[in-house]
């Protein structure tokens, strides 16, 4: 049968045609119905001469046994057989695209035995591939952590602290720019896991991870913003881990965000990250004086006019430019940084007749300066700060310095 199934897999590649796809998975489906599929895909998996053939039986082998409702229909000898011919497969085979299609399936199979203890040798060999002389290896066996690390959750928590100790030595391998990158992917699929006995062996990790962001960058834009995905989720789960690598942080996203060498998604998702860390970190922004800094890149980016500002065309609606980005971060926080920055003469830093000028052109300035105004005029009192329910309302501008702002006078 795999002789048979190996032809249909062949003629589905070949042949691209909407009548040929269809033709080829109906055919695939009708050989799903023998019992003996598993075998006859791991017979292609292993022995198939074409890279693409072993490629698409690996992914037919995950989407079957993903569910758990298949795999409890395979018997346990196929089980442990499986099991042993795809950790073979994984190490000999020598096509990048094939072990990364192997590493999902070990994922699908690891979701349902892994945490039942039933597959030890997943962890050592993968151990074996991360400390690998061969780049190559380091590199699929930390696409396969990232892979696990995501299907598993917590089920993978065990093995955190000795996954942690390896990440160390694999975030500054500079052999290949894949190795950090899925290392940082693997530590974003753990972050949701984390408990406080990893907590200070996570920590260490942040300050090698802000510098390769900052390498890969200069390399790839798409693999840097996903990258930068791993504070999204330690903004919203472990806040406490970027404590001590604020400054650090905040000083790559702004240096992210202030660059034209950069693309605006890369450069929006910086200033997002900024507006989350103000939100939940006032104190320690202000302390380490960081709110010049963020205000000094914030505010010329709030100047550029929007791409299509003076279009008709409705469709970009929902997409976030980067002046838009940066306008609503400002919006968001803007009585607390002008609490601490634009206050009498400490705002003279900023370039006012930029500002000036461009004022008017984004719409996202006369909703701050209406806002603005509209808290002066209902409280012009407040200029000391109030307290009311336990919560501290920061003291606003006064009229007479928003009209200086405006006209370009300050202090």
């Amino acid at each position: 049968m795999a002789a048979s199934l190996e032809t249909v897999i062949l003629k589905l590649l070949q042949n691209t045609t909407n009548e040929g796809q269809v033709q080829g998975f109906r055919e695939i489906q009708d050989l799903f119905k023998d019992p003996s599929i598993i075998i006859s895909l791991c017979q292609c998996l292993t022995q198939s001469q074409d890279p693409h053939v072993r490629e698409y039986a690996a992914l037919l082998l995950r989407r079957r046994l993903l569910k758990a409702k298949f795999w409890k229909r395979v018997p346990e000898d196929v089980k442990q057989g499986l099991k042993q011919t795809v950790l073979e497969a994984y190490v000999k085979d020598n096509e990048k695209r094939v072990r990364n299609a192997i590493a999902e399936l070990v994922a699908a199979i690891a979701k349902h035995e892994f945490s039942d203890g039933k597959w030890p040798e997943l962890m050592t060999l993968l151990n074996q591939s991360i400390r690998s002389n061969n780049f190559n290896d380091r590199e699929v066996g930390l696409y396969t952590v990232s892979v696990i690390a995501k299907t598993l959750g917590a089920k993978l928590k065990p093995n955190f602290k000795g996954l942690l100790s390896l990440f160390q030595k694999t975030l500054t391998d500079t052999s290949s720019v894949e190795i950090p990158f899925h290392t940082i992917k693997a530590l974003t699929n753990m972050v949701c896991s984390i408990g406080t006995e990893e907590m200070n062996l996570f920590q260490s990790l942040i300050p090698n991870v802000i510098t390769v962001i900052k390498l890969i960058a200069n390399d790839n834009q798409v693999k840097a913003c996903e990258c930068l995905e791993i504070f999204d989720e330690l903004v919203e789960s472990e806040v406490a881990v970027l404590a001590p690598h604020l400054k650090s942080l905040i000083d790559l996203c702004l240096e992210i965000a202030a660059s034209n060498a950069y693309g605006d998604e890369l450069r929006v998702k910086a200033v997002n990250i900024v507006a989350y860390l103000i939100r939940l970190k006032k104190k320690a922004v202000i302390k380490q004086r960081l709110a010049q800094p963020i205000l000094e890149v914030i505010f010329p980016l709030m100047c550029n006019p929007c791409p299509g500002d003076n279009d008709d065309d409705d469709n970009d609606l929902e997409e976030q430019t980067l002046p838009s980005a940066a306008g609503q971060d400002f919006l968001r926080n803007s009585l607390f940084l002008l609490n601490h920055k634009l206050h009498g003469t400490q705002y003279r830093h900023l370039n006012f007749a930029t500002f000036q000028c461009r004022i008017f052109v984004n719409p996202l300035f006369h909703c701050f300066f209406i806002h603005i105004f509209r808290t002066v005029w209902l409280d012009e009192s407040n200029t000391i700060g109030r307290v009311e329910k336990n919560v501290v309302f920061l003291h606003t501008p006064t009229a007479a310095i928003c009209i200086s702002f405006l006209l370009g006078r300050p202090g």
